[in-house]
């Protein structure tokens, strides 16, 4: 499984995107090198790409406890952000909707589930340039920023 996270501090907005299997000690890794940088920590648009997931560990109490990891993300001026997953198949709307639920009910975090990229970035107010600029370098899980030019 591969998790990449690409983050743009000046537009606020985090990709992140899952290749193949998802598993929770590697979202929980790339989480872990990501929390401490103030960029990924300040942006408030985050669009979550599972169209090429093809399953998620399924251990629902783990599962629970990444999302408890994920609050520390929360920002602290009681903001929201917005989390928009891209979930084309049954398997990965499961997967995202799971995701949603634990968070449903608190106004600080706004989450979506969508089938199409293309809605994801309307309601992101992002374009699909931005997109592919903040998707250029990912590869692995390293923190990777556009060139600003």
């Amino acid at each position: 499984m591969t998790v990449s996270v690409n983050i743009d501090p000046g537009r606020g907005l985090v990709l992140i995107r899952y290749e193949g299997m998802a598993g929770i000690d590697e979202t929980l890794a790339a989480l872990d090198r990501h929390l401490p940088d103030p960029a990924f920590r300040s942006c408030r648009r985050h669009v979550v790409d599972l169209r090429a997931l093809t399953g998620y560990e399924q251990d629902f109490a783990r599962f629970f406890a990444l999302q408890a990891r994920f609050a520390e993300l929360l920002p602290p001026d009681g903001g929201e952000m917005l989390v928009v997953f891209v979930a084309p198949t049954r398997m990965s709307q499961d997967m995202a909707e799971l995701a949603r639920r634990t968070w449903q009910g608190l106004s600080v975090v706004a989450m979506r589930v969508l089938e199409d990229l293309d809605q994801a970035l309307e309601l992101l107010g992002a374009t699909q340039a931005e997109l592919d600029a903040l998707a250029r370098p990912a590869r692995g899980s390293a923190i990777e920023r556009p060139d600003p030019s």
